[in-house]
């Protein structure tokens, strides 16, 4: 019976002694490889069953958030020099508003105090014209293409032919001395329509066309 419990009492020590030579690996210490731990990664989502597995795959998790981070704050750097290329439009933009703003002021005060002498008209302004107008005395008007007297005030020193039809198509200024003379004023797009003047008569060679004659 003894020699039993002492058979068994050396299959109990071998087979300890195998376990803590494997869990020893080829460590010269003596000291338990992380690698022969068991691990248990439920909690954690690691893959690793192992110490050494969780360890290495930690320490490769640990560089990847490295590099993200480094990658994120290059992401910074850019976004912050947009924002402020994004400031300087912004400024730049509120600067061209201003002037806009300054310009709209401006055109309505022009058009709030717009004279008739500040608008362009001809070599002159409309002032100019409607002054000179205004000194005209009209004395004859024709729509007919039969001739008709027309004969010049005895106070005259020169006349003004006017050919329209719903628009003024031409103006001619004549002199006294030349206004018994024969003469035309021709609408400048058509050529063949015109106020004829010929000693005392004068007509227009087209139905619609009016011929005006002032004096001063």
């Amino acid at each position: 019976m003894s020699n039993v419990k002492a058979y068994l009492e050396d299959i109990v020590r071998d087979g300890l002694h195998d376990i803590a030579e494997a869990l020893k690996g080829s460590s010269p210490s003596g000291d338990v490889q992380a690698s022969h731990v068991i691990y248990d990664n439920t909690e954690s989502g690691l893959t690793s069953t192992r110490v050494q597995g969780a360890i290495d795959e930690l320490s490769t998790k640990a560089d990847t958030n490295t590099s993200d981070i480094s990658d994120l704050g290059d992401d910074v750097s850019d976004l912050t020099y947009r924002m402020g290329a994004a400031e300087g439009d912004i400024t730049s933009l509120d600067g061209r508003l201003d002037t806009a703003e300054g310009d709209i002021t401006a055109l309505e005060t022009w058009k709030n105090n717009l004279d008739a002498g500040d608008i362009p008209y001809g070599s002159g302004t409309v002032k100019d014209a409607l002054d000179e107008v205004h000194t005209w005395t009209k004395f004859g008007t024709t729509t007919s293409t039969t001739a008709s007297a027309l004969s010049i005030p005895a106070s005259a020193s020169e006349v003004l032919i006017v050919l329209k039809t719903s628009a003024v198509l031409a103006t001619a200024i004549i002199p006294k001395e030349e206004f018994n003379n024969s003469w035309s004023i021709k609408n400048p797009a058509d050529t063949t329509k015109e106020v004829y003047h010929s000693g005392s008569q004068w007509r227009v060679t087209a139905s619609g066309y009016t011929a005006d004659a002032y004096y001063r």
